[in-house]
């Protein structure tokens, strides 16, 4: 690997303790933080460890409404 790579890996890891969910979610989540990060669009002004927090941000929001769906069609009542 990149010594890059293990810089961005430790900061991605320490700010991925703002989000809950147990150490190997936190895990995957920085990992697929780390695979889409060449996806990123990042403008001459944008800093870029804030675009990289947006992008955790993102996905650890889309996993949120997933999850909570997916809650909802568990425990709703049957018709």
């Amino acid at each position: 690997m990149y010594p890059h790579h293990d810089r961005l890996r430790a900061v991605l890891d320490d700010r991925s303790t703002l989000y809950t969910g147990n150490q190997k979610s936190r895990i995957d989540l920085v990992n697929r933080t780390l695979m889409a990060t060449p996806h990123i669009e990042i403008g001459i002004d944008t800093p870029v460890e804030d675009a990289l927090f947006d992008l955790m941000h993102r996905i650890a929001r889309a996993d949120a409404r997933r999850a909570r769906e997916y809650r909802e069609r568990v425990t709703s009542p049957r018709r």
